[in-house]
């Protein structure tokens, strides 16, 4: 009888080699299944971020492109291209992008940036990158235009020749436009060049644009009178295109102004008497922030008022030149209709001890009729104030008194304006000595009256205190 396990040897062999077939066709197709399954790219998946078509300081042929990974998944680049409308260069990618990170692109060597590896080095062609500029277009397999650079052609966007520094996507989620590159800033840097100098732009790191940029601005009156209230909008806008967690906002007022209030927001502290400060908290891409300030100028305030402003934040920035404001404000004099208003009397210590029959007397010198409506009485060193309203013919004189029925006793008339008639709080006048003003509706000073042992530098004054008399 034949020995069976010679007849079986063969047909082991023969189906041995038909499951090898077997085996052979279904792992090719395997291996055919695996790029239908990753996942689809898209446009933006990868983005050209920086290019240094200037090269750098070590040399004008150290030219470097920057790809960046959009995406949460590493992407094959192998069979992508990099080619620029000219076909110089024409790059045949390989290797992979990391997730959210970086592939560096290095023109003949890998010293063009020094110190940081290239994914990719070799010849960019004939003449490198035009610094005229020219359109860069990356393309992954299928001829899917991923991204461009430069897209609508002509000069480069960004960047400069001289100093030599990059061009930077600002924000890589947003499309290839004019307006989405920006020249490295000079104050985030990374890398070294071939001679070991620090290289303006970032390879391989986030490009100086892509960070929080505040912008602050300050506006308030041009010119504003002593005594005058004076009001500031601060305004604080974030031009970048990521979200600044917190900014601290702090205001120097000028010594010659009183902080009164403000509105606007966020946690406020007055530091020191000319020093506010605000924590704003979170300020958005293109959000804006306002508060607006009010304060009193001093009477005694002349020349120039200087207000500054000062935003900061607890990271880093895009710019930091940007984040300071001041505005200055002329101090002048009254208008023509305060001219015509002077203070003509004042009574500050009646005949009886003790009494409250302090007042003013105002006189209209002009030649037409004014109402004053709004008008005030203060004082140097007080905040106290009356407002009143008269009206004043040619060479009128009108009497505002503290206490009318004290006045009257030590007159035997009434005033033509007391308790009732004006609003406040009563200044006082001191019996040895003080500055008065007379202060017109928007709280400027038109009149100062200064005796006894006042103070003489005042506004709308000059020379000597008056020393009063008695009767």
């Amino acid at each position: 009888m034949p020995n069976r396990r010679l007849l079986w040897l063969p047909v082991a062999l023969l189906m041995g080699g038909a499951l090898a077939v077997v085996l052979g066709r279904v792992l090719a197709r395997a291996s055919q299944a695996v790029h239908p399954l990753s996942p689809a790219i898209a446009p933006g998946d990868v983005v050209i971020n920086e290019v240094a078509w200037m090269g750098t300081t070590a040399s004008a042929a150290d030219e470097w492109i920057e790809l960046y990974n959009t995406t949460d998944r590493p992407i094959t680049l192998t069979g992508w291209t990099l080619r620029s409308d000219d076909g110089s260069p024409n790059i045949s990618l390989d290797g992979v992008i990391p997730a959210h990170g970086y592939y560096l692109i290095e023109r003949t060597d890998d010293n063009a940036v020094s110190d940081v590896p290239a994914d990719w080095m070799g010849s960019f062609g004939s003449g490198g990158l035009s610094n005229q500029g020219e359109v860069l277009t990356l393309t992954a397999p299928g001829n899917v235009v991923v991204d461009t650079a430069n897209g609508d052609g002509g000069a480069w966007p960004a960047g400069t020749g001289s100093p030599r520094a990059t061009m930077e996507r600002i924000d890589p989620m947003a499309p290839d436009t004019d307006g989405n590159w920006g020249t490295n800033t000079g104050l985030i840097r990374n890398g070294l060049d071939a001679d070991g100098g620090p290289i303006t732009g970032t390879p391989k790191a986030r490009n100086s644009r892509f960070w929080p940029d505040l912008v602050v601005e300050k506006t308030g009156p041009a010119a504003i009178r002593p005594g005058a209230e004076i009001t500031y909008s601060l305004s604080v806008h974030n031009s970048g295109p990521l979200t600044v967690p917190t900014v601290y906002l702090t205001d120097h007022l000028p010594t010659e102004v009183t902080f009164i209030t403000y509105e606007g927001g966020g946690i406020f502290q007055q530091v020191s008497p000319d020093t506010l400060a605000w924590v704003l908290g979170a300020v958005g891409p293109g959000a804006r922030r306002v508060i607006t300030l009010t304060g009193r100028v001093a009477f005694t305030a002349s020349g120039t008022l200087v207000n500054h402003l000062q935003a900061t934040v607890p990271g880093t920035e895009t710019m930091v030149g940007n984040n300071a404001a001041q505005w200055e404000s002329s101090v002048v004099a009254g208008g023509i209709q305060g001219a015509q208003v002077k203070i003509a009397a004042l009574l500050y210590d009646g005949y009886a001890a003790n009494d409250s029959d302090e007042a003013l007397q105002i006189v209209n010198t002009g030649d037409v009729t004014i109402t004053l409506a709004g008008w005030q009485i203060g004082k140097e060193g007080s905040a106290s104030r009356v407002s009143f309203t008269l009206t004043l013919p040619p060479g009128a004189f009108r009497w505002v008194a503290r206490d009318s029925a004290a006045f009257r006793a030590s007159f035997g008339f009434s005033p033509d304006a007391g308790p009732g008639d004006w609003q406040g709080s009563w200044p006082g006048f001191a019996n040895d000595g003080d500055a008065i003003f007379l202060l017109d509706t928007h709280g400027a000073v038109t009149d100062t009256l200064v005796y006894g042992a006042g103070p003489t530098a005042v506004a709308g004054w000059s020379g000597e205190a008056v020393q009063p008399y008695g009767l």
